[in-house]
């Protein structure tokens, strides 16, 4: 039976120097033990299911898939470890993902080492484990419309399309302005849609406006 003092926790991030640095100063918290870093999501695949890890601390952006897609592949032959998700993303679209396929944690990588170590606390003892920012976002969520909601699921770059189709844009000045082909834009367009459920620009435009 695992005790306070053998809690392990496992890392995923492909940043060498920022992995080094959290497994360091976790090794120094008497009651949990950081056994491995693992640079991508093919070698945490591989090895966390045999050393079973209690919680794992899991970079969104891997080299090789999300650091989601990787949580979902763990999950379904560890149920029981706890995943705190650990990222620069703060868009929704990466919040929500996390939190609907069993993040228990969604931390920032500009939180602060303590702050980290208290989220693992946090999960470790049953409860959800969020950055105050993330912890916004959530809250806000819930006073949102559903077509709001659908909006903010874009990335950046494709609400910035989307503002120029509002705006009444044509594919190819859309193109100019963000320096990329014009078939860069009609693939972003047809993914818009397909995220709003729309069929084309004018219902796009309204449900665009209606969540202003």
């Amino acid at each position: 039976m695992k005790t306070r003092n053998n809690i392990i926790i496992s890392i995923i991030e492909d940043q060498l120097e920022i992995g080094v640095g959290l497994k360091e100063y976790i090794n120094k918290q008497t009651e949990y033990i950081c056994d491995i870093h693992y640079l991508n999501a093919t070698d945490a695949l591989l090895g966390i299911p045999s050393c079973k890890p209690d919680v794992v601390i899991c970079d969104i952006g891997l080299p090789d898939m999300t650091g989601v897609e990787c949580m979902k592949k763990l999950l379904v032959n560890e149920p029981e470890t706890k995943f705190i998700m650990f990222t620069v993303f703060d868009t929704d679209v990466y919040l929500f993902e996390a939190l609907k396929y069993g993040a228990s944690g969604y931390i920032l990588k500009d939180d602060s080492l303590v702050e980290i170590v208290q989220a693992i606390n946090d999960v470790i003892n049953g409860n959800g484990a969020m950055s105050p920012a993330i912890a916004k976002k959530v809250i806000h969520s819930f006073h949102q419309t559903p077509n709001s909601r659908k909006v903010e699921s874009l990335t950046e770059h494709q609400l910035l399309i989307l503002k120029y189709i509002a705006d009444g844009l044509l594919n190819k000045e859309i193109a100019d302005k963000l320096l990329i082909n014009e078939g860069s834009v009609k693939v972003q367009i047809s993914t818009i849609y397909k995220r709003l459920s729309v069929n084309n620009r004018v219902e796009a435009v309204n449900l665009y406006k209606d969540s202003r």
